[in-house]
């Protein structure tokens, strides 16, 4: 099952990019005019679940309907810090007269050069999760449970852009960027985690035939997420992930 998730912003402050990238260059230069964007209240990540489900029997030896021992595979990752800053400054370049209404138009010059910063990680966690479900024979299903992931993150890496551009503009537009400049610092590895709550439906396809043994689902996955950047601190912090895919059930 392949989707995302939420999670909060974590400040992403000029110091926190400092701690990360200590011998980059672009943030070694004086920013103190520049001013910062403004910031989503949220982060998505993207995620993906590969897992099977253990049934257990009861005393006489039938197989008991619930509950279900999940064990699986989950991987997260992409951007998880951001931020830009940028400097701007606009000269006055012409004046553009309309020969019907006489109306003027003030033409700038507009210099900007803007800094981009990101945070990425990949993280891959052993997953396991017990499940209680409604009757599977239903075209229809649904499902909830207890769960827990945990792992390691690797690949984590800090990436400083910088550019300039020029244009000429009356209120807006962009310009080709030039001087353009990429740094790429690798991060150490770390851990995370996940408890959570699996909540899902399905929807199988028919009632026999091949096509019963194969079901499409939404699952998410409201928890709590702890989440180590050595360079910085562990956070903790309640998120929401959703997936979408299909199973194989028999």
């Amino acid at each position: 099952m392949g989707g995302f998730m939420v999670l909060p912003s974590y400040g992403n402050t000029i110091t926190m990019f400092n701690q990360l990238a200590p011998n980059s260059n672009l943030l070694s230069l004086d920013l103190s005019e520049f001013t910062e964007s403004s910031e989503f209240p949220v982060h998505t990540l993207g995620v993906f679940n590969t897992a099977f489900s253990l049934k257990f029997n009861a005393k006489d030896g039938s197989e008991k309907r619930n509950p279900l021992l999940r064990l699986g595979i989950t991987y997260q990752g992409g951007r998880l810090l951001d931020k830009s800053m940028k400097y701007e400054t606009r000269t006055p370049y012409d004046t553009l007269t309309s020969n019907q209404t006489g109306t003027e138009v003030y033409v700038d010059s507009v210099y900007s050069n803007t800094i981009d910063m990101k945070y990425r990680t990949s993280q891959v966690m052993a997953d396991i999760a017990v499940i209680w479900r409604s009757n599977p024979d239903f075209l229809l299903s649904l499902y909830g449970g207890l769960g827990f992931a945990g792992g390691i993150s690797f690949d984590n890496r800090t990436i400083i852009s910088g550019w300039e551009s020029n244009y000429i503009s009356n209120g807006g537009g962009y310009g080709d960027r030039s001087g353009e400049s990429r740094e790429v610092f690798r991060n150490k590895s770390a851990y995370s985690a996940l408890a959570y709550l699996p909540i899902g439906a399905g929807i199988r396809m028919s009632k026999s035939g091949f096509w019963q043994n194969i079901v499409f689902g939404v699952e998410m996955r409201p928890g709590i997420s702890i989440i180590s950047i050595p360079e910085l601190e562990t956070y903790i912090s309640a998120v929401f992930p959703v997936s979408f895919g299909c199973k194989v059930s028999w």
